[in-house]
C-alpha cells in the first residue's frame, strides 16, 4: 500500500509539473508585451500573498486536527491501563472480567478502528457496555468500597469520551467547499506567476515549475493530515498497539490475591 501511495504522488506532482509548463508555454506565446502586464505585478503578489495565507492556515488547522488524535488515542490507552489498575481491588472473578473486557475492547479498536481500512466496531461498543454492566453491579455490592469504584466508573467515563472524541474528531474532515477554494487558488497562483513575471524564460520556468511543487506538495500534505487515523501518513497507532500488547502481559502476570 506504502508503494502505491508513493506512486499516486509522483503520478500527481508529475500532472502538476506538465500542466504548469504547459500553463507557462500558453502566457509565453500568448500574452503579448510584458510591459503591459509588468504594472499589475503589485496586484498579482497581493493575490499570491492572500492565498499563501489561507493555505497556511488550513495546514496548520489539520495539524492540529492531527495532533489532537494522537492525543486522544493516548488517552484511551492511560484509561484502560487505569481501569485495569482499580480492578485489582475487586474479588478475582471480577478483576478477571473487567481485565478481558479491556482486551476485547483494545483488540477490536485496534483491528478494526485503527485497521488499513479504519472503520466502526460494535465489538468495541459491547465491551463499553458489558464494562458499565460490571461496574454497575459493583456499585450495589457493599462489600467493595464504593471510593474505588467511582473512581473505575470516572475511568470508564473517561475511555468512552476518549474514543467518541476520537470517532467525532476523524469524521470531520475538511469541507469540500475549502479543497475547491484550495484547487481554484492554486490554478490562479500558478497561472499568474506564468503570466506576470520575469522575460527571461531560463528564471521563469523554475519559478513557475516550484511554484506549482510547492503547493501541490502542501495539498497533499494536507490531505494526509485531514485523515489523521488512515494510512499511509497517520497518527501513531502502533503506541496503542504496543500499550495494549504491555496490559496483555501485564494482566496475565497479574497474581491472584
Amino acid at each position: 500500500m506504502a508503494m502505491n501511495y508513493w506512486i499516486a504522488n509522483l503520478m500527481f506532482f508529475a500532472i502538476v509539473v506538465g500542466a504548469s509548463l504547459l500553463m507557462l508555454w500558453f502566457a509565453r506565446r500568448f500574452r503579448g508585451n510584458l510591459n503591459e502586464t509588468d504594472r499589475i505585478g503589485s496586484v498579482v503578489g497581493v493575490a499570491t500573498a492572500v492565498y499563501s495565507v489561507i493555505l497556511g492556515m488550513i495546514v496548520v488547522a489539520a495539524w492540529q486536527r492531527f495532533n489532537d488524535a494522537e492525543m486522544l488515542l493516548g488517552n484511551e490507552s492511560n484509561a484502560l491501563f487505569m481501569i485495569s489498575r482499580l480492578a485489582e481491588n475487586y474479588p478475582a472473578d471480577v478483576r478477571d472480567e473487567i481485565n478481558a473486557l479491556l482486551l476485547s475492547y483494545g483488540e477490536a479498536v485496534s483491528i478494526v478502528e485503527l485497521g488499513e481500512d479504519p472503520k466502526f466496531s460494535p465489538e468495541a461498543s459491547d465491551s463499553m457496555r458489558k464494562l458499565y454492566d460490571v461496574h454497575t453491579a459493583l456499585a450495589e455490592n457493599p462489600q467493595v468500597p464504593g471510593v474505588v469504584v467511582q473512581e473505575s466508573i470516572a475511568s470508564v467515563l473517561a475511555l468512552e469520551q476518549a474514543r467518541g472524541q476520537r470517532i467525532t474528531l476523524v469524521k470531520n474532515n475538511l469541507p469540500w467547499q475549502f479543497w475547491l477554494l484550495l484547487v481554484i487558488g492554486a490554478v490562479v497562483t500558478v497561472s499568474f506567476v506564468s503570466l506576470f513575471t520575469t522575460e527571461r524564460k531560463i528564471v521563469h520556468v523554475p519559478i513557475v515549475v516550484a511554484t506549482a511543487l510547492v503547493i501541490s506538495l502542501t495539498l497533499a500534505l494536507l490531505m494526509d493530515l485531514d485523515q489523521p487515523l488512515d494510512p499511509p501518513i497517520r497518527a501513531d497507532v502502533v503506541n496503542y498497539g504496543h500499550a495494549l500488547e504491555y496490559l496483555r502481559s501485564e494482566v496475565q502476570t497479574t497474581p491472584v490475591p
